[in-house]
């Protein structure tokens, strides 16, 4: 099932079977920069005068993504430093959302505006840039040649320049 991360961010978290308990809300998600695979999901908790808490959910502990995102167990939320894979990929590129988008000739195509997932098999299927100067497409994963903490770099083709290799893919709508 195809979904906009901006639709399911600040989604609830919920245990399986608990779920009048809210553990926090989706925040970000993590992806492996080469196979584009989602790793996890950053869930954040707790308000107010102690801020806010950051945790891990792995993708293969999340049940279900719809009006929750319904996890095994609240074990399940892991602290971001102690998950190594993960920390290594986020000190090497950061977050995918408000990252440059490049073409191999070094065109600039905007930012990083949304995510195109699969949430059934947790898997980037395209990015969505933002731009003032154009209209919204969504440019397909296989179309990403390198994410890098600066930019995410798609191949370079003639309707990159002016149509981004537009894409079209069924969104599951909220609600």
């Amino acid at each position: 099932m195809n979904r906009s991360f901006l639709s399911i961010k600040g989604m609830n978290v919920v245990a399986y079977g608990e779920a009048n308990t809210v553990l926090g809300s989706l925040d970000n998600v993590v992806v492996h920069p080469e196979d584009f695979r989602v790793l996890g999901y950053i869930v954040r908790s707790g308000w107010g005068l102690m801020g806010y808490k950051y945790h891990l959910v792995l993708a293969a502990d999340v049940n279900k993504i719809g009006i929750l995102c319904t996890i095994n167990d609240n074990r399940c939320l892991l602290s971001i430093d102690d998950v190594i894979m993960v920390n290594s990929i986020m000190e090497s590129i950061g977050y995918l959302l408000g990252k440059p988008i490049v073409t191999t000739k070094k065109q600039k195509l905007g930012r990083c505006g949304d995510l195109v997932l699969d949430t059934s098999y947790h898997q980037v299927r395209a990015i969505i840039p933002i731009s003032l100067l154009r209209k919204k497409h969504a440019l397909p994963a296989g179309s990403i040649t390198a994410i890098t903490k600066k930019a995410i770099t798609i191949k370079y083709t003639a309707s990159a320049s002016t149509s981004g290799e537009a894409q079209q893919l069924s969104l599951v709508k909220e609600g």
